[in-house]
């Protein structure tokens, strides 16, 4: 057959094309091989990647192939300049495998091996890090090319991530898991020090080969450290960009405040828990939904978002409770209370908060529970709004139904010197004091108080706070009833004791009651303490330290009726807040034949009238 001058010519053009490109592709890959363009292609491929790289030793390029390789040794990527100066990694050698493009694919990475590589890895607390592919602060969004193989054995690696708190010093490890029963798996296990503690990782991703900018990479890990393990499963959308993650977790271990060694987030000590959760994050933005943390025989549940865009954190929280029991958090929940002789047990909690969260976030808070056990006391109905800004937590609202009465509150804490400032003001009304008993069945005092606690103390926890407090705590009981072997008990006459020792439940009526106590460094010094009944006045003074809670309060009755020996003697109520106790002082004691009850009632009306002022100021 014979062609047409024109077809002769094009196929001609079209020969002396791909033969021109042949020879420059040989000419290209002598030159480098001769060292020629080695320094313009770094340049090259410097200012396309933003950062400084140099290779030290040979440079090997293989382009006639359908499979065009380059091999470096002694490669130095320096950081990118949005972070500061400084070395990302140092690789002995680098073998790359490039797959020519075609029309529906970019150039891409068919093999990707390093061989003894060390890398430096670096985020501050803005999110800005050397491992990733743009500039956060930048509008160009180039995707990473996909390597679809992967060998790295023992790479070390040096990680510190301001942002989330992490400082890692260990070796790692990946390779392609090749399966006869499918298309394989990435391996990726690490191990070494993190934040301090020996950790493990084992991560298995999606085979490589498979990966496509065109949709999520699947992977899923096993981390565990200090007692705690870690599990999740989830997705890269927009794989290989690392600024968008989805993720389904579990955790669990002896204390919840072990997690830090693995995530860098800093909790609180508990019992043994339970914590899952889901994760999301987009760019600054990060989302814990779903979750919910199980510790001792306490929940918690809800939400927490994370905005870093500022470098500095700021949270938003709604967390919900069925019930929160505050002896399931602490060093004592978690069994690492420091050695005691006879560790003391106290009614107020010892959980501090952390002065390092409290100084590096800023957020809000809003926390409901069903139930909230304090020591012995439940409050029902708990809600709580709060917020953080620069290191000062406001509570302007919290109330509760607690003893069958209400509370309601608020909270000031300075937490921006080494030991906060704290004021807390609170108001007590309808509270049935009989719930306090420790036999409900027979209490030795009942009725309905009301209360106000106003003071201002150094600490990060309420026992903190109290040991330090300076302030005034006021009460009244309007009414209600007392058994008669404790009132009689207070001017102990014969009778009265009697009937204490038989445990009697005769009752007397209570007409009024008052307390106020001054505080001052933690010691409560009662001002007024009076309880009148319809057979005693019962007045009282004394302290409580709240340092140790103790208390050092003395009871002294006057019989408003004629009593027949009657000792005179003090009553003591020593002991602490959780547990009191009662007895008399007898080396005080004073034996009277007859006391003829000259005792009157006080003013009811103008001993309230001056508490509740207190209370309503």
């Amino acid at each position: 057959m014979i062609f047409p001058p024109l077809v002769r010519r094009g196929v001609a053009g079209l020969a002396i094309t791909f033969g021109s490109l042949l020879l420059l592709l040989a000419l290209l890959a002598w030159s480098l091989q001769a060292g020629l363009l080695k320094e313009p292609l770094l340049r090259l491929l410097s200012k396309d990647t933003q950062r400084d790289i140099r290779v030290n030793g040979a440079l090997h390029l293989v382009l006639l192939t359908d499979e065009p390789t380059i091999t470096a040794e002694h490669v130095v990527i320096g950081n990118p300049s949005w972070v500061a100066p400084g070395q990302t990694a140092d690789i002995e050698e680098i073998v790359v495998a490039f797959a020519w493009p075609t029309f529906s694919r970019r150039i891409g990475i068919r093999r990707l091996a390093l061989r003894k590589p060390v890398f430096h890895l670096v985020q501050d607390a803005a999110g800005r890090a050397n491992w990733q592919w743009n500039d956060p602060a930048g509008a160009d969004r180039k995707q990473a090319p996909v390597v679809e193989s992967l060998s790295m054995p023992e790479a070390r690696v040096v990680l510190d991530d301001a942002r989330r708190h992490l400082t890692f010093a260990g070796t790692a490890s990946a390779h392609d898991r090749a399966s006869p029963a499918g298309p394989g798996a990435l391996q990726i296990t690490g191990t070494g020090m993190l934040n301090g503690r020996h950790m493990t990782v084992d991560l298995e991703g999606e085979a490589l080969a498979h990966a496509s900018h065109a949709r999520p990479y699947g992977f899923s890990f096993v981390a565990q450290s200090s007692g705690s393990t870690l599990t999740g499963h989830g997705s890269l959308p927009h794989p290989f960009d690392f600024r968008a993650v989805d993720l389904a977790f579990d955790a669990r271990g002896e204390d919840l405040r072990d997690l830090y060694f693995l995530t860098g987030v800093t909790l609180l000590n508990t019992e043994r828990y339970h914590l899952s959760g889901r994760f999301a994050l987009r760019g600054f933005q990060s989302t814990l939904s779903s979750l919910n943390a199980e510790f001792g025989s306490s929940d918690v549940q809800g939400t927490v978002g994370i905005d870093s865009s500022t470098g500095r954190p700021r949270i938003g929280a709604e967390l919900t409770s069925r019930r929160l029991k505050l002896a399931d958090l602490g060093l004592r929940a978690a069994g690492r209370e420091p050695p005691s002789e006879d560790p003391p047990r106290l009614l107020l909690p010892d959980v501090a908060l952390d002065p390092a969260s409290l100084r590096r976030v800023d957020g809000t808070l809003r926390f409901h529970a069903r139930r909230l056990d304090v020591g012995p006391v439940s409050l029902e109905a708990v809600a709580a709004t709060g917020s953080l800004e620069r290191a000062v937590l406001t509570i302007p609202s919290m109330t509760a139904n607690v003893l069958g009465g209400t509370a309601a509150g608020h909270l000031r804490m300075d937490a921006t010197k080494d030991v906060a400032i704290t004021r807390v003001d609170l108001t007590l009304a309808d509270l049935r004091v009989e719930r306090l008993a420790h036999d409900p069945g027979n209490p030795p005092i009942e009725g309905p108080a009301s209360a106000r606690v106003s003071v201002t103390g150094h600490g990060f926890s309420a026992h903190q706070v109290a040991a330090d407090a300076t302030g005034t705590i006021t009460a009244t009981l309007p009414g209600g009833a007392i058994r008669s072997s404790l009132a009689e008990l207070s001017g102990l006459d014969l009778r009265g004791l009697g009937l204490f020792l038989t445990k009697s439940a005769k009752e007397a009526a209570i007409r009024c009651g008052a307390a106020v106590f001054q505080a001052e460094d933690g010691t409560l010094t009662a001002q007024t303490l009076v309880l009148d009944t319809d057979q005693m006045l019962i007045t009282g003074d004394g302290t409580v330290r709240m340092n140790s809670e103790a208390l050092e309060l003395q009871l002294r009755g006057s019989p408003k009726r004629p009593r027949f020996l009657r000792i005179r003697s003090p009553v003591e109520i020593r002991g602490t807040l959780l547990h009191p106790t009662v007895s008399m002082r007898g080396e005080h004691s004073r034996l009277e034949l007859l006391n003829l009850g000259t005792q009157k009632s006080i003013d009811c009306a103008a001993l309230r009238a001056g508490v509740v002022r207190d209370i309503a100021e």
